[in-house]
């Protein structure tokens, strides 16, 4: 992850508050070169705090439009 910010907008269900983030990823499949793009998603209080610059992040995207991404969330460090 590069970047990921707060938009401000939120949203209520029954699970709880969930915050729209912004964030800037560098993605690196394995059957091709690493690059950059932006996904703008709502996502749980305890993922948008474990959004941080740095981290390595889960996520699906489309193969036909690459840059169309979906954070599924953290993943966690290894452990050992």
């Amino acid at each position: 992850m590069v970047s990921a910010k707060e938009t401000g907008a939120q949203s209520w269900g029954l699970k709880g508050t969930r915050h729209q983030m912004s964030c800037e990823l560098e993605v690196c499949p394995a059957d091709g070169s690493p690059y950059r793009t932006r996904a703008t998603q709502f996502v749980t209080e305890t993922v948008a705090g474990a959004l941080l610059p740095g981290r390595t992040v889960a996520i699906r995207y489309d193969p036909a439009k690459p840059t169309r991404v979906a954070i599924e969330g953290p993943v966690a460090p290894a452990v050992g």
